[in-house]
C-alpha cells in the first residue's frame, strides 16, 4: 500500500515514489539521500561595487548606477539547496530550491521512506 509521506506543490514523496513536477523516481533503487547547497558567487557583483566607487571619482551617475547594480545582484543572490539521490547509478539533483526548509523537510519525508521500506 502506497502512504503519502509529504505534499507540497508539485513535489510529493510516497513511500515507494518521489514525484517532481512530472518526473517520478522509484525509492527502491535509492541507498541515500543528502542535502547539499550551492552559495553563490559573490566576486562579480563585489567587482561592479568597487567599479562604481572608482567611478564615483570622475562620474557621479555612473558610479551611483555601478554602486545600485552590484547592491542588488549581491542582494538578489541567493544559496540553492540540492535534494541529492545516490544510487547504484551515481548521485542526481533531483530538487533544487533556495527555501532551506523545505528542502530539509523532503530530505526528511525521502529518509522515512527509505527507512519504512526495509
Amino acid at each position: 500500500m502506497e502512504e503519502t509521506l509529504f505534499e507540497s506543490g508539485n513535489v510529493v514523496v510516497t513511500n515507494k515514489r518521489f514525484i517532481v513536477g512530472g518526473k517520478t523516481t522509484a525509492l527502491a533503487g535509492v541507498v541515500s539521500v543528502s542535502m547539499m547547497y550551492t552559495k553563490p558567487n559573490r566576486v562579480p557583483p563585489i567587482i561592479l561595487l568597487i567599479i562604481g566607487l572608482i567611478c564615483l571619482s570622475f562620474s557621479t551617475w555612473l558610479g551611483v548606477v555601478l554602486i545600485v547594480l552590484g547592491g542588488l545582484w549581491l542582494y538578489f543572490q541567493k544559496t540553492q539547496y540540492h535534494v541529492v539521490l545516490e544510487s547504484a547509478a551515481g548521485s542526481n539533483d533531483a530538487l533544487t530550491s533556495t527555501d532551506e526548509q523545505f528542502i530539509g523537510s523532503v530530505v526528511q519525508a525521502l529518509n522515512d521512506a527509505i527507512v519504512s521500506r526495509a
